[in-house]
């Protein structure tokens, strides 16, 4: 897309795609929740003027909230549309439509078609914690790991069997632990395929805990330790211990002197 207009109006050499219109309007509502409410006006007043939306599918669709309706001569009518049923919006784009009715009316078949053969799972609650992690060293000993953001998963019906995910986090961390810090991802598969992961995070700061449970818990978790690698080693250490002692008590040979034959010595 290239715009040159921030209103949309025509400017030469301006143009976009249905996809592109798609990805600004998910980050638009992603950013302004709350602008749903003007745009599912069915009509509103002003200066004593009685304005009506133009968007009609509001009034044949009670899911429909949305989103933009346009027009210009040079292409025709364009319509954003947006409905939500049973926890998933989606979200509909017609450009070049040659009136407004047609323009809805393919709209309408875009989210019926979407509803029909696709679904949202979620596999974890709002607001739920899908993990709990041991805290070593820190002002407390457990935190819960949340989605960073929503868990969720759209796929067709046809293959919702074939869904499966995993919580990848871990069992114990060490503090410090700041909030929002990453700790793991939930990872969506389809057919053993990785299709989407999101990542797990903290929601709130630990800082370290007194030196007095720092170090009793260091000691604490040596001793939870593989105790076979930790005997290994330090029966190696003491058998070179052993052998050092052994060397450094062994007693020198005593050193004899040579014994010669005795001889005649003349003196004269």
């Amino acid at each position: 897309s290239r715009f040159l207009t921030p209103n949309g109006l025509p400017a030469e050499g301006q143009i976009t795609t249905a996809r592109d219109m798609a990805t600004l309007d998910m980050a638009y509502l992603k950013a302004f929740p709350e602008a749903l409410g003007f745009h599912s006006m069915r009509e509103y007043s002003y200066n004593n003027i009685q304005q009506s939306n133009r968007n009609h599918l509001l009034l044949k669709d009670p899911t429909i909230d949305g989103l933009k309706t346009g027009y210009i001569a040079a292409s025709g009518y364009h319509l954003s549309a947006t409905s939500k049923r049973d926890g998933m919006r989606l979200i509909a784009i017609v450009m070049g439509a040659p009136s407004p009715p047609v323009r809805e009316k393919e709209a309408l078949k875009l989210l019926n078609y979407g509803f029909r053969h696709f679904t949202l799972v979620q596999p974890f609650r709002e607001g739920q914690a899908v993990a709990k992690a041991r805290v070593w060293k820190g002002q407390r000993d457990q935190i819960g790991i949340y989605p960073r953001e929503n868990a969720s998963f759209v796929i067709q019906r046809s293959q919702k069997n074939l869904l499966k995910w995993e919580v990848r986090a871990p069992a114990d961390v060490t503090a410090p632990i700041k909030a929002d810090q990453q700790m793991g991802e939930i990872v969506f598969l389809v057919s053993d395929q990785e299709k989407r992961s999101v990542a797990l995070v903290s929601r709130e700061d630990i800082p370290l805990g007194g030196w007095f449970k720092r170090s009793w818990q260091t000691v604490e978790r040596l001793s939870a330790a593989d105790w076979k690698w930790i005997s290994a080693v330090m029966g190696g250490i003491a058998i070179v211990a052993i052998v050092l002692i052994l060397l450094s008590g062994r007693k020198p040979k005593k050193k004899f002197a040579r014994q010669y034959p005795p001889t005649n010595v003349v003196r004269r």
